[in-house]
């Protein structure tokens, strides 16, 4: 396990101890790097990180139903074409929901 620790402009400091289970990097046309991560913690939780040199942010996903996890890792990442992209590549998600 691994420890991480972060400080938010919004919302409270973050100390993680888990395992980081997925990660991109990429710049954007207004030359700004940009860095997404997902851990899981020791307790099952699902942190998803996403940060600029301007703001880091990062959302906490309590243990729950595997697919409204999923679901809530992407609305924390705005739902970017490249967060989509990490978790089904890196982690093999398949973000479909069966609706009877």
């Amino acid at each position: 396990m691994t420890k991480k620790a972060m400080r938010q402009r919004r919302g409270p400091a973050i100390k993680i101890t888990g395992a980081l289970i997925a990660k991109t990097e990429f710049e954007i046309k207004t030359s700004v790097d940009i860095r997404m991560e997902v851990w899981q913690t020791e307790g099952g939780a699902l942190i998803a990180v996403s940060e600029t040199e301007m703001e880091p942010r990062a959302a906490v996903i309590e243990p729950g139903d595997e697919v409204d996890m999923h679901c809530a890792v992407m609305d924390a990442c705005d739902r970017a074409d490249r967060a989509r992209s990490m978790l089904r590549d890196q982690l093999k998600w398949k973000f479909v929901r069966e609706v009877p």
